[in-house]
């Protein structure tokens, strides 16, 4: 379910009055729960962007407690609600905190980030293993961008994990649909996971094949376990990346899945492969190892 505003420029103000109109339409047509603030405990922050900050709670729901994630949205450009993928970080409903602001009830994802995991199992992981992981995630993005929306924001920390599950999240900077034309949107993120041609031109209308750039990066750092360029300081790395440098491949690495992330992150988006592409291909890379 997807609230299906144009991704325009209007004042945070505007724009939360509208959200919170549409909300309360939702929750009286019993579409969405909205329930009581005082059912959480407020534990410790887990993350914070521009526009959400997100904390770990205990909801304390009938005769049990559970652990889930609430975010406090600074500004929305679009709301959604997902039907269930096992891939996509899920939605479970909304609170109104003390100042009657909107939050919203997320799954908590309890190994952290795709970075965190990789750190905290590298030594472990088999390739059967990265391999798993990565077809995970291009599950989950082939699906957004089957229901026509582009995340904008793919990066390794945007995925999180839940019982071995990769789960994409983070929908702060997402479009649906149409409004995939805007762009009335600042540069977030990190630069090596974004779109060179978004690097290069302020104008440029991000697609799907942006978050499949994205995705190539990811499945790189799936197989090295570190973020692309580290050793190279900030302010040079979109500079490096403009002059069409990438990250060299890691030793035995198989070749099938290498050539796979050469494609993704071809400075041409239309030499990048679609994400059913992405997904298929990984397919055929598990079934060979």
């Amino acid at each position: 379910m997807l609230l299906n505003y144009p991704d325009v420029m209007i004042s945070t103000s505007s724009y939360l009055k509208i959200l919170t109109e549409w909300l309360d339409n939702q929750i009286s047509e019993r579409l969405i729960t909205c329930y009581n603030y005082d059912e959480f405990n407020i534990l410790e922050r887990i993350g914070e962007g521009a526009n959400a900050e997100v904390h770990k709670a205990e909801w304390k729901n009938s005769n049990t407690v559970r652990t889930v994630a609430l975010k406090f949205m600074k500004s929305l450009k679009i709301f959604k609600k997902f039907d269930f993928h096992p891939n996509v970080i899920k939605f479970l409903a909304v609170t109104k905190g003390p100042s009657h602001e909107y939050i919203v009830i997320l799954e908590y994802a309890d190994d952290g980030n795709l970075l965190q995991y990789l750190n905290n199992n590298f030594s472990s992981f088999k390739w059967a293993d990265k391999l798993r992981i990565a077809k995970e995630i291009a599950f989950g993005i082939t699906f957004l961008h089957e229901q026509d929306i582009i995340h904008r924001d793919f990066h390794i920390l945007n995925i999180l994990v839940h019982k071995r599950k990769m789960k994409i999240a983070d929908f702060g900077l997402s479009t649906y649909g149409a409004n995939s034309n805007s762009t009335n949107y600042e540069i977030a993120g990190i630069p090596t996971f974004i779109d060179p041609q978004a690097l290069n031109d302020s104008n440029y209308v991000l697609t799907k094949k942006s978050d499949n750039y994205g995705l190539g990066v990811i499945l790189w750092v799936i197989s090295s376990c570190r973020m692309p360029f580290e050793n190279i300081p900030k302010q040079e790395i979109i500079f490096h990346i403009l002059q069409g440098k990438r990250e060299k491949a890691i030793e035995n690495t198989p070749l099938e899945y290498i050539n796979l992330y050469k494609r993704c992150w071809e400075d041409d988006p239309e030499s990048r492969p679609n994400s059913n592409k992405i997904l298929e291909d990984l397919e055929h890379i598990i079934s060979i190892e």
